[in-house]
């Protein structure tokens, strides 16, 4: 079966949201699938996190018109909590039930700030995430774990899965796509990540089966400190896995010590405004594909 179990990997959000999470995106809000995707990124800091980064109280991004789409809250152990859309209406909010660690136990799917569904999350002794569970079959996927990688496996596929593979800094440095046909696993779609000085300076994709979806995407740095650069110390993997959508976007944030400047893939460059420690706290990401639109994150940390 020649499924694309990655894409259903980076695209299993946007099905759940149609199924149990149509709360994401209210129609007339404009709200892009906030819960999975930051580009609002979520600095780690006490309790769990021990980041050495800045403790984020708030990320808020805009239209190329500054109508805002979305505000992201923070809880003074600097985990994301709260995410609402440009009508100021809760869209998610996630739950932590153990206060000494990041990762959360549920998340919770609002329409018009009406609760309509829950996703929960279960982990193993050693904290690492095991299930998530939506409700949804396309959305509800398992984590197995070895030595250096990791298997993904989605209720609705279950004989076909999703292996990240890692270096010896526990970086993603390679995804395959595995598609299992009888007794024959064949390998569909790799992606391969390359660092340099403690950054991902390139994301390159090999669409093997039809050839049609290849990319090579590379990126450059400034020299400021990146406030998600390793955020979750020991939770790294987890905040990856929790994404159900966008996960080269956390790769980048989380493994990444600077801040990107521009990408090849898009023509996207990025502007930045710094604060007196060399953080951003205003960063203009311009697409020059889409004539030059530009959207605006304005990032406040905690005192």
């Amino acid at each position: 079966m020649k499924n694309n179990i990655l894409t259903l990997f980076l695209v299993a959000i946007l099905a759940s949201c149609s199924s149990d999470n149509s709360s994401d995106i209210p129609e007339d809000s404009g709200t892009p699938e906030t819960p999975e995707t930051p580009d609002n990124p979520d600095t780690g800091g006490d309790g769990g996190s021990d980041t050495d980064g800045k403790k984020t109280l708030s990320i808020e991004s805009s239209f190329d018109a500054g109508t805002t789409f979305w505000k992201t809250n923070y809880d003074t152990s600097n985990r994301p909590t709260e995410y609402f859309d440009n009508q100021d209406r809760l869209v998610n909010k996630y739950i932590y039930e153990e206060a000494d660690t990041y990762t959360p136990t549920k998340k919770e799917f609002y329409s018009g700030s009406t609760l309509i569904s829950t996703a929960t999350y279960t982990y193993d002794d050693s904290k690492r995430l095991t299930k998530y569970v939506t409700g949804t079959s396309i959305s509800n996927r398992t984590f197995e774990y070895s030595a250096s990688e990791i298997i993904i496996r989605f209720e609705l596929l279950p004989n076909d899965y999703t292996k990240i593979i890692l270096d010896n800094q526990d970086r993603p440095l390679k995804i395959e796509e595995h598609v299992i046909d009888g007794s024959t696993d064949e390998i569909t779609d790799v992606i391969d990540f390359k660092y340099e000085n403690d950054n991902l300076i390139q994301i390159k994709k090999e669409d093997i089966s039809f050839g049609l979806n290849s990319y090579t995407n590379d990126l450059t740095f400034d020299s400021k400190k990146n406030p998600f650069y390793n955020q979750f110390k020991e939770n790294n993997i987890n905040y990856l896995l929790e994404s159900g959508f966008d996960l080269e976007t956390r790769i980048l944030q989380v493994y990444s010590k600077n801040n990107f400047v521009t990408q090849s893939l898009g023509e996207i460059s990025r502007t930045f405004e710094y604060d007196g420690e060399d953080y951003p706290t205003t960063i203009n990401t311009t697409y020059k594909e889409d004539n030059n639109k530009v959207d605006v994150e304005k990032l406040v940390y905690q005192n």
